[in-house]
This record gives structure tokens, sequence and C-alpha cells, in this order.
């Protein structure tokens, strides 16, 4: 199964931020930690650069292998021991695996700046309303892909699909050059502060939401390296929280399934 949504040997959208984070010791220098991270387009790719920041400042003897790449079967990494950690988009329980959900995303409507929309009070849209608009989104490979077209597919709309593209950096250009629009979580709508920024509006009607979940391997012992990256891991998505700078993502309820 195909993920998102950063990887680190110790191997970027979780419910608690956790405290003090202890220096490393001696053995720890030249260590690795591998991450992964299944989807360049969920709000865990926003991780990516603190993560690298934070883990350089506390522990300097640790090398971070960070991985954000589409057509890694990440869980299958992890299973095996080649990444420690992986924060991916999961539907279903994995044999071999623990996930436990980190953060739940809203999906959106990212569309070009100056895009005409219908005025919504609550900047929200119906999702039979964009039957008519020019989409690009990713490849049918990707959890976020699948999910969109099987809403689509409930409410009986075939959905103008203009464009399937495996790049962030490529997909915020084309919404920039009024291309089209897209369909994912807000972290996609982060563009740079020189460009103008997109029309933005909340799904609706149904609303989609996907949980982003913490994947480790339930059969092999996580090493002193990758449970203090993990630490600064869970610090990190608490920040994310706390500056409330990414729209329609919230921690997971209690209970909830991984996706």
């Amino acid at each position: 199964m195909h993920r998102w949504t950063t990887s680190a040997r110790c191997s970027t959208s979780s419910a608690g931020t956790r405290h003090s984070v202890k220096r490393p010791r001696e053995s720890w220098v030249k260590s690795y930690t591998k991450q992964g991270q299944g989807h360049t387009y969920s709000t865990a790719s926003a991780l990516s650069m603190p993560l690298l920041q934070a883990v350089r400042s506390a522990y300097p003897g640790v090398n971070l292998f960070i991985n954000d790449n589409f057509g890694l079967v990440l869980s299958e990494m992890v299973m095996t021991g080649r990444l420690d950690m992986a924060i991916i988009y999961a539907g279903s329980p994995m044999k071999g695996l623990a996930l436990q959900p980190l953060l739940t995303e809203d999906l959106f409507l990212i569309a070009p700046p100056g895009m005409e929309l219908e005025p919504q009070g609550d900047q929200t849209i119906a999702l039979h309303a964009l039957a008519g608009i020019d989409l690009l989104l990713p490849s049918r490979m990707h959890f976020l892909r699948r999910m969109v077209d099987e809403a689509f597919a409930r409410i009986g709309v075939v959905p103008n699909i203009r464009a399937e593209i495996e790049s962030a950096e490529t997909l915020r250009q084309a919404i920039q050059a009024g291309v089209g629009a897209t369909i994912l979580p807000s972290a996609l709508a982060d563009f740079p502060p020189i460009a103008k920024p997109p029309v933005i509006r909340r799904i609706v009607e149904p609303g989609l939401q996907a949980t982003v979940s913490l994947c480790v391997p339930d059969h092999l012992p996580m090493s002193d390296q990758a449970r203090a990256v993990l630490e600064i891991l869970r610090q990190q998505i608490g920040n994310l929280f706390e500056a409330g700078r990414l729209e329609g993502i919230r921690v997971p309820e209690a209970g909830s399934p991984p996706a």
C-alpha cells in the first residue's frame, strides 16, 4: 500500500505534547534514525523542517534520514525495520504494525487566486458544486485520491480531472497559474509569501476527513535514538495545534480508527 503524508532512519499531521528530552549519550554519536512520511500533501509535510532543526539542536550526534517521497511502500519498510517509524494514512489495521492516530485533517478545495465561487459565509463548498471545476489531483495510488474518487462516486458526480500531479511544488505552481484546483488538506495552500493566496473552501456535503497515524513495527524494539526522535515529533505536532496556522486539523477523537 503506498503512503504519505517524512521518513527518518530514526524514520511529515498527534494528540498530546510530551516534554523534557534528555541529552544524548556518547554511544549515540554517528547513530542513525530513519523516519518515513507517507504523503507530501498531508499536514505531516509541515513537520519535516521543525523536526530536523529540533533533533539537530537536542541530539547533534544523531543523523536523521528523512524521506518525504512518493511511490514508497512505507508500511512495509517499517515492518522490515528499514524505517523506525512512518507517518501515514492507513485505511485499516495492518499486520505486523501498530498504528496510533496523530491528527485528523479536513479536505479543502484549493483554487487559483481570484476564482469566482458561489459566496458562502462559512467558507465551505459542497462537493457536488465542483462538478464543473478543472481538478488537479494526486494519482490513484494515493489514499486521499481514492477517498476523493469514492466521495464523488457516492453522490453520482464525475469529476473533471485535468491532470494527476505527484509534486506538491508543481501542484502549487499549477494552481497559481490558474490551470486548475485541487482537493487536499490545507497544508497544500501554504503558498510562498510573494504569491497571491489561493481560494480555499472546506469541502462539505459530505465533509471529507482523513486521519494521519504514526506507524511503528509491533514486533521490533525501538532504539533509544528512535524514542528520542519520536518524543520530539510529538512536541512538534503539539506545536502545530497550538500555533493554529493550518486550517482543518484537530486531535483525533478517542477510539477513532486510523483513517
